[in-house]
C-alpha cells in the first residue's frame, strides 16, 4: 500500500488491509477515497470477523476495495479528517460533545460525513421527536419537569413509556408507566421520585408493537436500502435484542414508505446521510445517527452471507460510486 507518511504514528489509529488485517498507520493514500472510522476500542479487534457489528461490516467490505485507504481510530484525533474524504464517526453514545465540536471544523463540503457532526448533536437529546408531532408521525409526548403536567399526561394516555432524554441507546433506561396501576397517591409518589434522577421525555406507548414490531428501516442519502424487524421478548415490551428482543427478516411495505417520504426532508436538511429510522406500525419510534446499527444484522437474517445481495455491498457500491455527492 503506496502511503503518505506522517512524522509521527498516533496510538490507537490502524490502517487496514484489503486482507482485513491491522497494520500501522503511517498515512492515507493520495486519492480522494481514503475513509476514516473512529470507533470503540473493543471491537478494533474483530474486523475481519463476519457479521459482528455494522462497523466492522462496513471496515471489511470498504477495505477489500483496491483503490481505498481505510483507517480506523480509537482515539479521538479530529486532525486524521484533514486528508479523509468519508468519515465516520461511530462512537457509542453518549456523544462526546467536545470531540464533535472538533469534527464540525472538518465538515466544510470537502469531505462527507456519516452523519454530520451537527446531526449527532442533534439527535443525542431526543427532544428533537417534537419535530414530528405536528406531522403526526410519533405518539403523544410530553417534554418538561413540571410534575402536575406529567401525572395529566399519563391519566390522559393510560400506558406510557418514559425514556432518558439524553445519550440513550439499546433500550436502556426505559421505563413502562400504566396508569392503573398506580393510586392517585401511589402516581404522584412515583412522579416525585423522579425530579432526582436523569431527565425523561414520557411518550404514549405503541401497543401496535407486539403486532407489527419495530422495524428498523436503513436510510442511505434519504432513501431506503433494507430492513429487518425486533419483536418484544417475553413478557417485555423492549425490542431491543439488548434488552431481549427477537429480530426477523422483514420487507419494506407501503406505510413505510409513506413514512420516509415524510421525514426525508428533515433528514436532508440536518446532515443525515446514514440513518437507522426505527418504526413502530404508523409510528416513527426514532431516529438513530449517531451509530445506526442493524446493517449485519439485515446480512445475516435476509442474504445469508451472500456478498452480493448483501445491504452492506449496495452501501459501499452506492458511497464510492459517489451517489453520495451533491
Amino acid at each position: 500500500m503506496a502511503v503518505r507518511k506522517y512524522e509521527s504514528v498516533e496510538e490507537g489509529v490502524w490502517g487496514i488491509t484489503s486482507a482485513q488485517e491491522r497494520v500501522l498507520f503511517t498515512g492515507f493514500n493520495s486519492n480522494s477515497r481514503n475513509i476514516l472510522f473512529y470507533m470503540d476500542e473493543e471491537n478494533v479487534s474483530r474486523i475481519g470477523e463476519r457479521y459482528v457489528d455494522t462497523t466492522c461490516h462496513l471496515i471489511n467490505h470498504f477495505s477489500k476495495s483496491d483503490d481505498c485507504s481505510v483507517c480506523v481510530s480509537t482515539s479521538r484525533i479530529p486532525e486524521l479528517c484533514e486528508d479523509a474524504k468519508y468519515i465516520f464517526s461511530r462512537f457509542d453514545p453518549p456523544l462526546d460533545f467536545s470531540f464533535s465540536r472538533e469534527l464540525e471544523k472538518y465538515d466544510d463540503g470537502k469531505r462527507i460525513f456519516f452523519n454530520s457532526p451537527g446531526a449527532q448533536q442533534l439527535i443525542s437529546d431526543k427532544s428533537y421527536l417534537k419535530d414530528f408531532l405536528e406531522m403526526g408521525l410519533v405518539s403523544d409526548m410530553y417534554i418538561g419537569k413540571d410534575q402536575g403536567e406529567i401525572i395529566d399526561f399519563i391519566m390522559r394516555n393510560k400506558d406510557v413509556v418514559m425514556k432518558p432524554r439524553f445519550d440513550s441507546f439499546g433500550g436502556n433506561g426505559i421505563k413502562r408507566l400504566v396508569a392503573k396501576d398506580y393510586s392517585e397517591e401511589g402516581l404522584v409518589k412515583k412522579v416525585s421520585s423522579l425530579k432526582d434522577e436523569v431527565p425523561f421525555i414520557f411518550q404514549k406507548f405503541i401497543p401496535e408493537i407486539f403486532e407489527y414490531g419495530d422495524k428498523r428501516i436503513l436510510l442511505l442519502n434519504g432513501e431506503p436500502i433494507d430492513c429487518y424487524t425486533r419483536f418484544p421478548g417475553d413478557g417485555g415490551f423492549l425490542s431491543n435484542l439488548h434488552q431481549g428482543g427477537k429480530d426477523v427478516a422483514s420487507d419494506l411495505i407501503d406505510l413505510d414508505y409513506s413514512i420516509i417520504e415524510k421525514i426525508k426532508p428533515w433528514i436532508e436538511d440536518n446532515g443525515m446521510n446514514l440513518v437507522g429510522l426505527d418504526v413502530i406500525g404508523p409510528y416513527l419510534g426514532e431516529v438513530n445517527a449517531i451509530s445506526p446499527g442493524g446493517i449485519h444484522t439485515i446480512d445475516r437474517l435476509k442474504y445469508s452471507f451472500s456478498e452480493e445481495k448483501s445491504s452492506v455491498n449496495r452501501i459501499v457500491k452506492n458511497i464510492l460510486e459517489g451517489h453520495h455527492e451533491n
